[in-house]
């Protein structure tokens, strides 16, 4: 029988192919090819994303609560290519999974904005307001809040500057809603996909602090922006019965300057910690018949939780009027408080 099945032609061929055929699946094995059929889910990871803070602290920052159903937390994943992988926009960060490409490298920004569903713009379909949609108010590619994840060319890029936009308001453009005192947390880090993971992302408070003072303001106004205050989104006013404003403002600009990053550009933790932004400071004194005049207007560095004084005694200023004026500045640095 054995000698019938090995002089046999036809059995012989048979045998041929069939030994062929386990030299090739093992050859594939060794060299990473998977033969079709055999593709599992295998090759993606499952990543959640939680929140840590870095500091948390409510004095003399804008009060924060805690969680509640109206917070709003974006979350933009970028490949190491850094070509735009996933977004998602939620409020709570429990409820969504994404599935990245296993063994790859990713970054993932992180940002939160406590009581947000109440402070800015939610559409019907789900879109939200800046910062939460992308650059050229394109809503078409911005992700639908607790809508889950959208992958592909989806993103919050208008996160990387602090021009959140309150209900209601009208902007001639992002660039003048510069100083918004809308409380917000960013985080950003790098993924390796090698595991299921829930990924713990440090969150830091992108705000700093803006007090300017006038003694002897008896007519006319103050306005204070950080571009031209006729035009800025937010632009604050002092009185002669309200002659001080003492503010918790966003950082201009934030940390994810570059709205295409690779891994190597993701900032360590002590550039987080001590991130600072250049913007203008413009301070000017409309009076009664409506005249304007430049009390301050230059750059400054803006830190994270570092509060800023501003002095200005009007009559010196209106009998020895200088548009060059320096003011009074006093830099005043808060505490971090990290939470267990």
């Amino acid at each position: 029988m054995s000698t019938y099945f090995s002089q046999n032609p036809i059995v012989k061929r048979a045998l041929l192919l069939i030994s062929i055929c386990f030299i090739f699946l093992v050859g594939c094995q060794k060299n990473g090819i998977v033969p079709e059929e055999t593709i599992v889910e295998d090759e993606y990871v499952d990543v959640g994303v939680k929140a840590s803070f870095i500091d948390y602290n409510e004095s003399p920052m804008v009060t924060t609560k805690a969680f509640s159903d109206r917070d709003i937390f974006a979350v933009e994943i970028h490949d190491e290519d850094a070509a735009y992988y996933a977004c998602w926009l939620t409020s709570d960060l429990k409820s969504d999974k994404i599935k990245l490409l296993r063994n790859k490298r990713y970054i993932c920004y992180l940002v939160y904005m406590p009581s947000g569903q109440d402070i800015i713009d939610i559409y019907d379909d789900g879109t939200a307001g800046m910062p939460f949609c992308p650059m050229g108010y394109v809503t078409v590619n911005a992700p639908k809040l607790n809508k889950g994840v959208f992958y592909g060319n989806y993103s919050v890029d208008f996160c990387n500057s602090g021009c959140a936009q309150k209900k209601g308001l009208a902007s001639n453009g992002y660039g003048f809603n510069g100083w918004s005192d809308i409380d917000i947390y960013y985080g950003i880090t790098e993924i390796y996909s090698d595991k299921d993971i829930d990924l713990t992302v440090d969150m830091y408070r992108m705000m700093f602090g803006l007090k300017v003072e006038a003694t002897n303001l008896r007519e006319g106004v103050i306005r204070i922006a950080n571009n031209d205050p006729s035009l800025a989104t937010y632009s604050y006013r002092l009185t002669p019965t309200e002659p001080s404003m003492d503010k918790v403002l966003q950082i201009n600009g934030m940390p994810f300057t570059n709205a295409f990053p690779k891994p190597s550009d993701v900032p360590s933790k002590e550039t987080m910690m001590n991130w600072s932004f250049g913007t203008e400071l413009i301070i000017d004194y409309v009076d009664s018949k409506g005249n304007v005049f430049k009390i301050y207007n230059k750059g400054i560095e803006t830190k994270r939780l570092t509060k800023y004084t501003f002095s200005i005694d009007m009559d010196k200023f209106l009998s020895e009027y200088n548009s060059s004026l320096s003011a009074n500045i006093v830099e005043d640095h808060w505490t971090d408080v990290t939470l267990e």
